[in-house]
């Protein structure tokens, strides 16, 4: 797996920036302050505890904005109902991603 030369601060600026939000608009999604995101993004902030829900706001792999690991485009190869499907499971409570894991498990098993 290809490891990305550039840092957090970039990667971070180049999905921003790629999914259309100004920084004052991923800090308010998840939760933080202006400044501190834009800390992220100056590379001054090295890390985050809201970089899962940055990520996920961004609709990018954690592990390609956190560690320049892969590829970043959650999106890529993902049929419009797959994306539906990961809205929907995204937008649930625990309890309700649990019975879809276990629905989805379930149907998989007798179809196999």
């Amino acid at each position: 797996m290809e490891k990305s030369k550039d840092k957090l601060k970039d990667r971070l600026a180049a999905a921003r920036l790629k999914a259309g939000y100004s920084g004052a608009q991923v800090a308010r999604a998840v939760g933080m302050s202006q400044p501190s995101y834009s800390d992220l993004e100056k590379g001054i902030a090295k890390g985050s505890t809201k970089i899962v829900e940055i990520a996920d706001f961004l609709r990018v792999r954690y592990r390609w904005l956190v560690f320049g690991i892969g590829e970043g485009d959650l999106r890529e190869g993902l049929s419009v109902v797959e994306m539906e499907l990961l809205e929907i499971f995204r937008s649930g409570t625990r309890t309700q991603k649990m019975a879809i894991l276990k629905l989805v498990s379930t149907n998989r098993d007798t179809t196999a």
